[in-house]
């Protein structure tokens, strides 16, 4: 049997890093990398790196970012590059995941007369568009709009054509406009504050029961000439032919409308028409006029938006400085992991700092940030230990959130458990950030939880064999930080007990997002049966998909397989595979092999630059080129 302490491999602890060629400049980011897809039939878990392009800052709440449609290849992110139309700028996203959420109340600046969302979007050109760390900017229906954020404010400066004859200058406001539909919506307008709140009920994550409400204070600079609220009035699911009940203001007065109807949801997965709210607002300004609003975003309540607003993007802080500010957020952050110069490492590492996100309203006196977005199937591979060596505040405070309760959760997302994915990944995010003696944490506290998440009633007991396979490695992580020779030996029992070098490589029978091939390297701590030789045949291929023989370096199963040449003898192995691998990141839109799925693709290939990799979750070893 292999034995990991009998193989001869390199390792190096992560105090010992090396630098490289100079630190990540914050010039070479270019958002738009990843926002396309490489192939035409997207399937979950790889074709399209679904990335947000649009303005954020480290860890932030709030992602102000366009939503294309029909977005068929988005997902969480709502914007496809193959989009030609937009039907708004909304200020919550998730970037690279593989399903649809957030996307709440989107902003639809339009150079006519509308009351409310039209059927046909207006459509925009990349020629006007142009993405940077803490920026985004693009014209859409003849308004240039330019986008900045802070962690919960989202910034939009619409500024409407001008002419001979004024064209009408529109602002629609779309509370109930979720990428999942929501289950209310409400929305009301203040015109003498130059003000529309907004309030919407979403979740259903991948098909998950979770929920989540958000509240968002949105503060014109221009008072509205006139302003409306609309209603989408009951009728078949997924119809937004009509009926649209308007009701209309002026400077005379103001008004208010809870309502209820159906919407469409616009793309990604699911895909489905789901029942929900649809509810908005109208204003109208002057032709010719340039209009900012600022999004204050709550996911507790109204009050809390307005405390985001006033303490992050005051009225005394132009947009040009809160823009400055971003981007000089994202230098600090990118300068403390040196690598190779270019977009494509730059903008890896800056996807990989977008999450997990800060959830909670600004308090000063708290002094950590709860978070959310927190990806664990994914992120443990490559990402937090990422975070763990080069941003350990960060590391901090997911430790602490993943602590708050008896069972560290699956998939925090909204500020709940969406529960989805398998294994016990939030365990294994507590060994490694023990492992890497993160600071801050209570080291007791998150051994107990790690401990607690391992045995039922925390343990899960889905997901076929992959789940089984999941639970070893969560297993074997915590036994390792926690020196417990039982759970490490139950962890390499249920690995041999699959057998999953007995099975045809492309099986893909009860495992999820990959095949047998690929799973059998999925485990680098009990490689029974593994030999170089079928190492060298899994690694022929490294963008074969999840459902392949071959290796596809686009989903968190294969991540580890380019690294076990070193360990298995045979370094030129994972020499010449990173190699491969390396090349399927390009500059490009569709320069992702997979779904970014919260900057875990991203982190790898940060790693892989780095030439060195967290092979054995639970250990601050790292395999080295």
């Amino acid at each position: 049997m292999w034995s990991p302490l009998a193989a001869a491999f390199a390792v190096l602890a992560a105090a010992l890093l090396p630098t490289a060629a100079r630190a990540a400049d914050v010039a070479d980011v270019d958002p738009l990398i990843g926002t396309g897809a490489r192939e035409a039939n997207i399937q979950r878990g790889g074709g399209a790196g679904a990335t947000v392009p649009g303005a954020a800052v480290p860890f932030g709440l709030v992602q102000m970012s366009p939503e294309t449609a029909p977005a068929l290849a988005a997902f969480g992110a709502g914007y496809d590059h193959d989009d030609t139309r937009i039907r708004g700028f909304s200020p919550t996203h998730v970037s690279g995941t593989g399903c649809a959420t957030f996307g709440d109340v989107p902003i639809l600046p339009l150079a006519r007369t509308a009351t409310a969302p039209p059927a046909r979007r207006p459509t925009f050109s990349h020629a006007t568009e142009s993405a940077s760390a803490g920026a985004y900017a693009v014209t859409v229906d003849g308004v240039r709009v330019a986008l900045t954020a802070t962690a919960r404010v989202g910034v939009m400066r619409m500024t409407f054509p001008r002419g001979r004859v004024g064209r009408p200058a529109t602002v629609l406001v779309d509370a109930g406009g979720s990428q999942n539909g929501d289950d209310r919506a409400a929305v009301r307008i203040d015109p003498a504050r130059g003000e529309v709140v907004a309030s919407a009920r979403s979740g259903r994550f991948c098909g998950a029961g979770n929920a989540y409400d958000v509240h968002v204070v949105a503060r014109f600079d221009v008072k509205p000439r006139a302003w409306g609220t609309w209603r989408r009035a009951a009728g078949a699911p997924g119809d937004e032919r009509g009926p649209v009940v308007v009701r209309a203001g002026s400077r005379r007065a103001s008004d208010a409308k809870r309502a209820t109807g159906r919407r469409f949801v616009p793309g990604g997965l699911p895909a489905a028409p789901i029942r929900g709210a649809r509810a908005g607002a109208y204003l109208r300004f002057a032709p010719g006029a340039t209009v900012e609003v600022r999004l204050g975003v709550s996911l507790t309540s109204v009050a809390g938006a307005r405390r985001n607003l006033a303490a992050e993007a005051p009225r005394s802080t132009s947009f040009t400085r809160l823009r400055a500010q971003a981007r000089a957020a994202w230098a600090k952050k990118l300068a403390r992991v040196d690598g190779p110069p270019g977009p494509v490492f730059a903008t890896a590492l800056y996807r990989a700092l977008q999450h997990p996100n800060v959830i909670a309203d600004v308090d000063p006196a708290r002094g950590w940030e709860p978070r959310s977005t927190i990806s664990g199937w994914d992120i443990y591979r490559t990402q937090f230990p990422l975070l763990s060596m080069y941003y350990p505040e960060q590391a901090r405070d997911v430790v602490r959130t993943l602590t708050a309760g008896d069972c560290a959760p699956r998939w925090a997302i909204g500020g709940a458990d969406a529960d989805v994915m398998v294994g016990e990944p939030g365990a294994i995010l507590l060994a490694e950030a023990l492992a890497f003696d993160v600071p801050g944490i209570d080291r007791a506290r998150a051994l107990t939880v790690a401990r607690r998440t391992l045995e039922p009633p925390c343990r899960s007991s889905d997901g076929g064999d992959a789940g089984i396979l999941e639970r070893a490695i969560a297993d074997d992580a915590v036994g390792r930080v926690a020196g417990d020779p039982a759970l490490r030996a139950r962890a390499s029992a249920a690995v041999r007990a699959l057998d999953l070098f007995a099975r045809a490589p492309a099986d893909p029978t009860s495992l999820v997002e990959g095949s047998a091939a690929q799973y059998a390297f999925a485990a680098p701590f009990e490689l029974a049966g593994a030999t170089p030789e079928r190492l060298e045949a899994v690694l022929r291929r490294l963008d074969g998909g999840p459902f392949d023989p071959f290796a596809g370096l686009g989903n968190e199963v294969s991540f580890a397989i380019p690294w076990l040449g070193s360990v298995l003898g045979r370094p030129e192995l994972t020499d010449d595979a990173l190699r491969r691998a390396m090349a399927l990141f390009t500059p490009a839109p569709s320069g992702l092999p997979g779904n970014d799925d919260a900057g875990a693709l991203s982190a790898w290939y940060v790693l892989a630059a780095l030439g060195r990799y967290p092979l054995y979750p639970g250990s601050a070893q790292l395999v080295t080129r």
